[in-house]
């Protein structure tokens, strides 16, 4: 074997000398690179660990969000399906309310009405009355003139004047 290592050239303190300096260039790389680019990889990986979950967060919280906007939206469709409902009721209600008022005015104003027919009727009753009675008179008049004395006339024309209105109420 030491013909062999002869052979290849390979020198013994050279290779010590190398192999020395090699453990020194990786204690040094170790000590001095690789560990902190460990560390830097170390403090990326948590921040997209840290990243991930606020990621995550965030898609609950919008999850929960979205969950509470259709919540308020479905009690504001309630609530307006009540309000128009309510509404609904209200108007139906008022024409009731107006319905009603609207009778109860064209009753007093029938009433009205009625009440003038009546007070217009008994007043041309009584004007009828009243011709009628002076149409009467007069008839009875001319007869009597044709047919009695004058003092049968005038104690007729008196006693009608008494019992005629009492004879056409």
């Amino acid at each position: 074997m030491g013909d062999l290592v002869h052979a290849l050239g390979i020198q013994w303190s050279a290779l010590m000398a190398q192999m020395v300096n090699f453990a020194i260039l990786i204690f040094v790389l170790a000590r001095f690179v690789y560990k902190p680019i460990l560390k830097v990889i170390d403090e990326r990986r948590a921040m997209v660990e840290k990243s991930v979950e606020t990621a995550r967060e965030i898609d609950q919280f919008k999850e929960r969000v979205d969950q509470d906007r259709l919540v308020i939206l479905r009690k504001a469709d309630e609530e307006a399906g009540q309000m128009l409902e309510k509404a609904a009721q209200n108007a139906e209600a008022l024409r009731t309310e107006i319905e009603k008022a609207a009778h109860a005015h064209a009753a007093q104003i029938m009433k009205k009405g009625m009440e003038q027919l009546d007070v217009e009727r008994a007043r041309v009753a009584k004007e009828m009355q009243s011709k009628l009675a002076h149409a009467i008179v007069l008839s009875a008049e001319k007869i009597l003139r044709r047919e009695f004395s004058k003092e049968d006339q005038e104690s007729f024309e008196k006693e009608l004047k008494e019992n005629l209105p009492a004879l056409t109420a």
